[in-house]
């Protein structure tokens, strides 16, 4: 990607980031934010916990996979 496009890109990661979120939407693109920041692999960050992933990371994974069951899309 062009440097101008990733600016782009850390500038609006950065917003998402501060809003309190006011849907269940809202929610699920936060916390899908936090896991491209926790994921440790590009495989995680894709595709969500591994049979290899920390416990933390399945926690966390599962947590995300409970909200998309409330009816979030994100």
């Amino acid at each position: 990607m062009p440097e101008e496009m990733w600016e782009r890109f850390y500038e609006i990661e950065d917003r998402i980031s501060v809003l309190e979120p006011k849907t269940l939407e809202g929610v699920a693109v936060q916390l899908r934010l936090v896991w491209r920041w926790h994921a440790n692999s590009g495989v995680e960050q894709r595709y969500g916990a591994q049979r290899d992933s920390d416990d933390r990371t399945k926690m966390f994974w599962g947590v995300i996979q409970t909200v998309r069951g409330m009816g979030a899309t994100a």
